[in-house]
């Protein structure tokens, strides 16, 4: 109730989570986009990665590009617990390089 009748201190919050508490992602959860570019300019002095989550997915699909997104950027994600009771798994990914030779690849 207070956040509705008092001022939102949105950006000392979000420059001392990320400066003194070492915040290093923030994820909007939401219909929009809407806080984005203000946590982008407010978390680039601390190099925090900032993933809104989009409407034009469902709320599955969006969540796991976020988490794909954070991943790709270096941030630790809990994989087992994101498909936790879901029919997938996860597997290793050979650590030889692709071959690109003729009998593999098609080229178009």
């Amino acid at each position: 109730w207070d956040n509705a009748r008092t001022t939102v201190m949105f950006a000392p919050v979000v420059t001392a989570a990320t400066a003194e508490q070492g915040v290093t992602a923030w994820v909007e959860i939401g219909p929009t986009a809407t806080l984005a570019v203000s946590l982008t300019a407010l978390a680039k002095k601390a190099k925090a990665w900032v993933v809104p989550t989009m409407r034009t997915m469902n709320g599955v699909s969006s969540v796991a590009q976020a988490a794909a997104s954070l991943f790709a950027s270096g941030v630790g994600v809990d994989w087992g617990s994101m498909y936790e009771g879901r029919a997938c798994r996860m597997v290793d990914l050979p650590l030889y390089p692709w071959n690109h030779s003729t009998e593999d690849w098609m080229e178009s």
